[in-house]
């Protein structure tokens, strides 16, 4: 009798651990991928070239459920030195400036990371990323232009800065939308003279 309850128990628990191996886990479809299923068009980046002191209309998302417009100006480019307190940083950075307006032209409140201190790469003549010191441009007091999601119909604008490696001379600057984003970013590329 102990011989057949131990056979019964041990069928028992095989038996149910082979079924809850057997049982197949599915993902659930999100809008994107039902969307691509019936056929609709996968999302497309936007890369475009734009101007200097010249405003231009941008997509802040390559996902049009989550996508709203604004229209961008990036003016006063320039390089500048000893834009720091601290003597030693200014002798191995100069400092981007750039004055940043945008205006939500679009239906839907933009991302306060729409425009902010990360959403901008400089790239030299031979098309290889100049590095941004990070630490630094967190710390410049000069940086007006505020992280702030925007409503429709609102605007933003104010100054960043990037320090650079001393003598860097950037000859494009590619902005994105949406640098945060795992899926990707619509970026902008402004040629630098």
């Amino acid at each position: 009798m102990k011989k057949f309850f131990l056979i019964l128990i041990s069928s028992i628990i095989i038996t149910t651990g082979c079924s809850s191996v057997n049982e197949e886990v599915k993902p659930e479809k999100t809008k994107t991928v039902e969307a691509l299923a019936e056929g609709a068009e996968k999302p497309q980046k936007e890369s475009k070239k734009v101007k200097l002191n010249k405003s231009f209309k941008a997509k802040t998302s390559i996902n049009p459920e989550h996508s709203t417009e604004v229209k961008i100006m990036v003016s006063d480019y320039q390089i500048v030195e000893n834009k720091s307190s601290d003597a030693d940083l200014n002798s191995k950075y100069d400092y981007v400036q750039l004055d940043v307006s945008y205006e939500n032209t679009g239906d839907k409140e933009t991302s306060p990371n729409l425009v902010t201190l990360y959403s901008f790469k400089f790239f030299d003549d031979n098309g290889v990323e100049i590095e941004v010191n990070t630490f630094i441009k967190q710390t410049l007091m000069d940086v007006t232009l505020k992280e702030a999601a925007v409503r429709p119909g609102g605007k933003n604008s104010g100054r960043l800065y990037f320090p650079i490696p001393k003598g860097s001379k950037p000859k494009e600057m590619v902005y994105q939308t949406n640098w945060v984003s795992i899926v990707g970013s619509n970026e902008y590329l402004f040629t630098l003279k």
